[in-house]
């Protein structure tokens, strides 16, 4: 198999013809059907093996003109597969995806299904009525059957209402065996043993609502500190090297107005954090992860950059480890749209509003509800969804007016991010003087 560069795969874009990529699992051989889309390497279509025909054989007679290639990123995403055939709890993520290639029916239900967890199982009629579709589960079971990425998006975890398999592309053996790997049990050879099924909650049964219909699960929301914990351990780049655009954006309007000390709020693995280092700031970043924190570091000394980064370990629910009045601007990229609750965000904004100089500048992004996953995965209240793992907070134009309290709103702008893709608002801020003239 040729292992290539990206840019040598340039003209696939305008040709569409995809380039494939085979690995043996333990399920026999699987294939990747990629191309550059966007200037990236995108998947089009795992295939797996069935018994009636290998995934090499199934790329021979479906793309007789693919050729064999690989590159990093593709090599990476069958690593993951392999290993989740192997039984590791991988996680996969969707911005590799081609899910543009897919009716928004189709998309829909492949975000849904791919809310659920591994371990977990639900049933065509839940995710149908999860989409506001009661009379659906037989389009569902269709949309599920000619899934393109079957593990990436694991379709195997959808099942009859009558704990039966239902069916699968690659056969109900597979499904079994796949279902069994995860730890579902089952009470005979074509019916799982539980009635536990995933979106059930949303009917009151296992879900925890308050009577409001809110759902605040504290312990929940802490939990996402031990997941973020494991996800930065296991990625040491998890969201690349390159800096956000929103980052570069912030760093041109930083310049214009002179700023020097820089606050960011949920460092991540410091890809924004260096690169406002890089470009002369003075940069304090926080993030709860002892990872994070530790990775930033290192990051920072190779870098040569050590002077100019200060990386804090806190939980920002907690009043921020600063006196007042020290930055110029604080700036954090979906740090807002974590598992944290309206109350939790006003009082962040209010932190931020105190450790700023007079017209201090803070700007955020967040997913809005104008985005795909919103309404996806498990509902924690407030606009917060648990989605393949992880809690988002969506915003509406309403919130973020909300905690603008204490500065001027300067902009709300659109922009879109990865694949998927996402849907975000960029939040610029001001902080109000307060000071006026006698």
């Amino acid at each position: 198999m040729a292992h290539i560069r990206v840019d040598e795969l340039m003209n696939q874009e305008a040709t569409h013809t995809p380039a494939f990529c085979l690995r043996d699992t333990p399920f026999g051989p699987v294939a990747v059907l990629w191309s550059v889309h966007g200037g990236e390497p995108k998947i089009g279509r795992i295939l797996l093996s069935a018994p009636e025909i290998s995934a090499g054989q199934a790329v021979r007679a479906l793309f007789p003109h693919s050729r064999g290639a690989s590159c990093e990123e593709i090599g990476l995403i069958l690593d993951q597969i392999a290993a989740f055939l192997g039984g590791e709890d991988s996680r996969f993520s969707l911005d590799s995806l081609r899910l543009d290639l897919c009716t928004a029916f189709q998309k829909r239900v492949l975000l849904a299904d791919y809310a659920i967890p591994r371990g977990r199982i639900s049933t065509y009629g839940l995710i149908a009525k999860h989409l506001d579709n009661p009379k659906g589960a037989r389009a569902v079971g269709t949309a599920l059957a000619n899934n393109p990425f079957p593990l990436v998006v694991p379709c195997h975890r959808a099942i009859r209402s009558d704990g039966s398999l239902g069916g699968f592309q690659y056969g109900l053996e597979m499904k079994r065996k796949l279902l069994e790997m995860e730890g579902i049990v089952f009470q005979d050879k074509n019916h799982v043993a539980t009635q536990d099924f995933f979106y059930r909650d949303e009917a009151g049964r296992v879900g925890e609502k308050e009577h409001s219909g809110k759902l605040i699960v504290n312990e929940t929301l802490n939990a996402q500190q031990r997941h973020w914990e494991n996800t930065f351990s296991e990625a040491e780049d998890l969201f690349g090297i390159e800096p956000s655009e929103p980052a570069r954006i912030a760093v041109e309007l930083f310049l214009k107005e002179g700023k020097r000390r820089i606050l960011e709020l949920g460092g991540g693995q410091g890809r924004d954090a260096l690169f406002f280092a890089s470009q002369g700031f003075q940069v304090d970043v926080l993030d709860y992860s002892e990872q994070s924190i530790t990775t930033i570091a290192e990051k920072a000394r190779q870098m040569g950059l050590s002077d100019k980064v200060k990386a804090i370990r806190h939980d920002i629910r907690e009043p921020l480890p600063f006196e007042d009045g020290i930055f110029d601007a604080c700036f954090s990229h979906m740090l807002y749209c974590m598992a944290l609750t309206t109350a939790e965000l006003e009082r962040l904004s209010s932190e931020v509003r105190r450790v700023l100089r007079p017209a201090g500048l803070n700007i955020y992004t967040v997913r809005h509800t104008g985005d795909a996953h919103y309404g996806a995965g498990i509902s924690r209240g407030e606009d917060l969804y648990e989605v393949g793992g992880f809690i988002v907070h969506f915003f509406t134009r309403e919130k973020v007016e909300r905690l603008a309290g204490g500065y001027d709103l300067v902009g709300i702008d659109e922009f879109e991010e990865g694949d998927l893709p996402r849907k975000l608002f960029r939040v610029t801020l001001r902080k109000k003087d307060w000071v006026s003239a006698s």
